[in-house]
């Protein structure tokens, strides 16, 4: 013990002694571990762990899906079906999207509801924090079950809740439940409100909890019964769906999946690098004190003391800076928390558990071994040592060969940064083509807000009533110069957007599940001019279309081109399912518009008056006068409101803002990896900053004499610059066709641009060469200016 406590305090002393190179040595592994570190707890809570329910791998969402489309939208009844019938399912639920408007105090507050089949909870088996879950028994009775936060904020945290009533929709609801704080956190249950339904007129979805010890690809070879209720529930006459399943773990992480992979790939990049530029400067840092190493093994210590002693110096910095790269993390988690609060699933999950802690004590072994070992084997040397004594004045480089492996660690730092610049460098010119992607329709100075109709509206007359009553007060207003509504607005999750099949006079009206689709709209009459879509032929919807009419549709170009290559589809005929009208009449043709995304291909779509197809939901789109945008969104708030305080606005942004948002992962991607590509270029310009001083400080004296005999200061200058520049020049040729085989991953989420963009791959390199020379500028003007006099010194 003794012995060590000494070690360590010789080591120690031997850090301080050299402080430009511990610092930066500490730097550069508190960077890399953090990152690490905060890298990896991200994906050990994300992707690794179980969800935090009882038997979680038992529990699946259940689809239903053909050769051309995916569901996961079940009617009630089919439900109620699948849950008698012999399935490899224990239990299976149903639920449904949708809006608890809350009265708190005086105010009217719309939150998300979720309505489900009674035994929802049962099947999570998560405990209620007070009270307890709903039941068969509370079928029919106006309760509900609260999450923690809206306990918290609208109810003051009432320890009396359980009981008392609460007024929701214009109806009284009695408060059975709250669950715990988080629940409501994680994707799966992001609800401020449940409550239990008997029956639905509308489509929902079905999780279901698996039998013991059977596995999600045996549950299918067991679902023929499910298979045949569900397309008889479809009046699908052959099998055409069957079912798909997927663990609500893949369901819960299926977004984030991709990203935190490609982010985990950018991180370890990092990491190496910052192991390789402190390996490199323990290589500058043993090679000088080469000439002490001598004299201890002239004096009798062994090869083996001198590298435990340089083990356990690596081991105190290492340990330092993973101590310190580990209360960073700690910090950059909070800050993850803060900032992906909404985008990223299971995040409240995250934290600095044992898993992580013994991740970092490994990056610390790893790195105080790597960084030790391998040049105290190269240059701790006791045949090679004692030769040192005869040049006591002088300082030694090193062996050759440890010359050649630092350079080779440089130029191997320089290939992982070009690998990581060039994937940043295609990611930024994906977005900035995402940028510049058309929408096909205004997005400036337009405002839009959803709005919810509460069950008690139950007519389609009333529906109507509604609509036109909103929009004519908000037209009202002074400072909107015109507004529309639709079913489905564009770049938005909420509203009603969904396909169906459809035909065309001259072709066989069959509604077969595997016919072509197209995506419905409906729309008020002035839809179009609100967001400057184009009318190509033909009119809008009028006032004339109403629902006594004859139903007409107007479809946009994509449709327009795939029916009819020539002639004009005026006037003919597009054959929707009975449900939808049936036969319809075509009077207009508008340009396409992007729906779901920037990166979505333009497809079929049709656009039914709003007149002649209602909808419980709508979205508000108007066009106001530049800078009014927040004043009018509080104004369709409150006419809103005063019109039924149960159809609230909700979702009230601007269109730009929305747009923008459809781009957000591109956008956090785009960001993430340019962070850590610029940690890397700087851990890299280290990496080449050292060699160069190095090599100026070992070759002072030769330095000196080159200049004593005549050398120019250019000539010198030269000299340094291409010696150092070398292992820059080879890392950027080696990184750059690393990249050509690596950023293959990024296929998937690049868009426009080819992995093997020439932009980017001439634009990566000529950065890099340009870090180098001003990484390599310094050391070598110094050597410019050495005198004589301090060769001689040397000497």
């Amino acid at each position: 013990m003794d012995k060590l406590r000494k070690d360590l305090l010789f080591g120690f002393r031997s850090l301080v002694a050299k402080p430009t190179y511990s610092l930066i040595s500490l730097l550069t592994l508190v960077i890399g571990i953090s990152v690490t570190t905060i890298m990896f707890s991200l994906v050990n809570s994300i992707l690794l762990k179980p969800l935090p329910l009882p038997q979680s791998h038992q529990l699946v969402e259940m689809s239903f899906e053909t050769r051309e489309q995916k569901t996961a939208s079940v009617n009630y009844s089919v439900y109620e079906t699948i849950r008698e019938a012999d399935t490899p399912f224990q239990q299976v639920t149903f639920g449904a999207y949708d809006q608890g408007v809350i009265r708190s105090g005086e105010r009217y507050v719309p939150l998300t509801l979720l309505i489900s089949s009674y035994d929802y909870f049962s099947m999570y088996q998560v405990p209620a924090l007070l009270g307890r879950w709903y039941n068969k028994e509370d079928l029919g009775k106006n309760v509900v079950v609260l999450s923690y936060d809206t306990w918290v904020q609208y109810f003051g945290q009432r320890q009396d809740i359980i009981g008392r009533g609460i007024e929701m929709n214009n109806l009284q609801y009695t408060v059975i439940g709250v669950m715990p704080a988080g629940f409501e956190k994680n994707d799966l249950f992001a609800f401020n409100l449940w409550s239990p339904i008997e029956s639905l007129d509308r489509p929902g979805f079905m999780y279901g909890r698996l039998k013991d010890g059977i596995s999600i690809e045996q549950a299918l070879r067991q679902s023929s019964s499910i298979n045949q209720i569900y397309n008889q529930g479809r009046n699908v006459a052959r099998g055409e769906w069957k079912t798909s399943y997927l663990s609500l773990k893949e369901r819960s992480i299926r977004t984030i999946k991709p990203t935190l992979i490609l982010l985990s790939l950018a991180v370890s990049a990092v990491f190496l690098i910052a192991l390789l530029n402190v390996l490199n400067l323990s290589f500058a840092h043993y090679g000088n004190r080469t000439h002490e190493f001598s004299v201890r093994i002239s004096m009798g210590a062994t090869r083996k003391s001198l590298m435990l002693q340089l083990l356990t110096e690596s081991f105190i910095l290492s340990l330092a800076g993973g101590l310190l790269g580990l209360l960073l993390a700690a910090w950059g988690l909070e800050l993850v928390k803060v900032l992906g609060a909404d985008q990223v699933p299971r995040l409240q999950e995250v934290g600095l558990d044992s898993a992580t802690v013994i991740i970092t004590l490994s990056l610390i072994l790893i790195a105080a071994l790597v960084t030790a070992l391998i040049p105290a084997f190269m240059l701790v040397n006791p045949k090679k040592l004692s030769s040192a004594l005869q040049d006591a004045g002088q300082k030694s480089t090193g062996s050759v060969k440890s010359q050649r492996i630092r350079k080779l660690l440089v130029s191997a730092e320089v290939s992982v940064a070009v690998v990581l610049l060039i994937g940043a460098g295609l990611l930024l010119r994906s977005y900035t083509k995402l940028l510049d992607v058309k929408p096909g329709f205004n997005t400036q100075d337009v405002v839009t807000g959803h709005i919810w109709l509460p069950d008690s509206i139950e007519s389609a007359t009333d529906k109507s009533l509604h609509w036109n009553t909103i929009l004519e007060q908000v037209q009202s207003n002074p400072d909107v110069i015109s507004v529309a509504g639709t079913s489905t607005l564009p770049m938005s999750r909420t509203g009603i957007d969904f396909d169906v099949t459809y035909s065309y006079d001259g072709a066989p009206v069959s509604f077969d599940e595997s016919q072509t689709r197209g995506a419905i709209r409906a729309i008020s009459e002035d839809y179009f001019d609100v967001l400057e879509i184009p009318l190509l032929e033909g009119r809008q919807f009028e006032l004339q279309d109403s629902r006594d009419s004859s139903p007409v549709v107007v479809i946009n170009q994509a449709l327009a081109d795939t029916l009819w290559h020539e002639g004009s589809p005026i006037g003919r005929q597009l054959i929707l399912p009975d449900w939808l009208g049936g036969t319809h009449t075509i009077v207009g043709v508008v340009g396409n518009v992007k729906h779901r995304g920037l990166r979505d291909q333009f497809k079929a779509e049709f656009y039914l008056p709003m007149s002649q197809r209602i909808y419980p939901g709508m979205s508000v789109v108007a066009k106001v006068k530049p800078g009014k945008e927040s004043s009018v969104l509080n104004f369709i708030r409150q006419r809103a409101t005063e019109l039924n305080v149960a159809a609230p606005l909700i979702n009230a942004r601007e269109l730009t803002a929305l747009t923008q948002a459809s781009v957000d992962e591109e956008k956090v991607i785009l960001q993430l990896v340019s962070v850590f590509s610029v940690l890397a270029m700087v851990l890299a310009s280290i990496g080449v900053y050292g060699i160069s001083d190095n090599l100026v400080s070992q070759r002072t004296n030769e330095i000196g004499i080159r200049m004593a005999l005549g050398a120019q200061p250019r000539i010198i200058l030269h000299w340094v610059l291409l010696k150092s520049l070398k292992p820059v020049f080879y890392g950027v040729i080696a990184g750059v066709l690393l990249a050509v085989v690596l950023v293959q991953v990024l296929t998937a989420v690049l868009f426009e641009v080819s992995s093997l963009d020439p932009v980017t791959y001439v634009m990566v390199p000529c950065v890099l060469a340009f870090v180098g020379v001003v990484a390599t500028w310094l050391p070598a003007s110094r050597a410019t200016r050495i005198h004589p006099q301090e060769a001689l010194h040397y000497e």
